[in-house]
């Protein structure tokens, strides 16, 4: 399996048009070529790997979109809230911070100024479609993808503002 986009360059950074420096940003364009056979669907997680969450293991995720249909080859540049994506895949949610809604869509980079953080674009195919929900937790969908996953490719890109 293998990641590409026309914007980022592996070990590159992140144009600003993809970031909070921007004031409408997009999400990333991506396409990818070389599926495994037998894949069902697709997982994209996109994460900053510099943050440590509550303490612990995990780091920040941006956007994860699961159940990305196994025909599809690529995710077009679209508005960070209203990403376009192929029918039946869903976005998992992100709790709201300070008692907001929840929301769905690219949350853009944008670490504290100064700061350079490196984010990852993970791509998995899959032998199945995951039986959830977009109120799933990463930790749930990653549970659901064990045993199941037939390829990976990474795009690793950096940011500073």
């Amino acid at each position: 399996l293998m990641l590409s986009s026309t914007a980022i360059t592996d070990g590159g950074v992140i144009p600003d048009k993809y970031t909070v420096s921007s004031q409408a940003p997009v999400t990333v364009p991506l396409s990818w070529t070389n599926t495994p056979a037998g894949t069902q669907s697709f997982v994209l997680i996109i994460h900053d790997v510099d943050v440590v969450m509550a303490k612990g293991l995990g780091d920040n995720p941006h956007w994860i979109v699961f159940n990305i249909p196994g025909t599809a080859t690529s995710l077009a540049e679209a508005p960070a809230a209203t990403p376009a994506l192929p029918a039946g895949s869903v976005q998992m949610s992100r709790p709201g911070r300070g008692g907001a809604p929840a929301t769905t869509g690219f949350a853009p980079p944008g670490p504290p100024p100064g700061f350079v953080h490196h984010y990852n674009f993970d791509l998995y195919a899959l032998d199945t479609k995951l039986p959830l929900e977009t109120t799933a937790t990463r930790s749930e969908i990653q549970a659901a993808m064990e045993g199941h996953v037939l390829g990976k490719a990474v795009l690793q890109t950096s940011f500073k503002r």
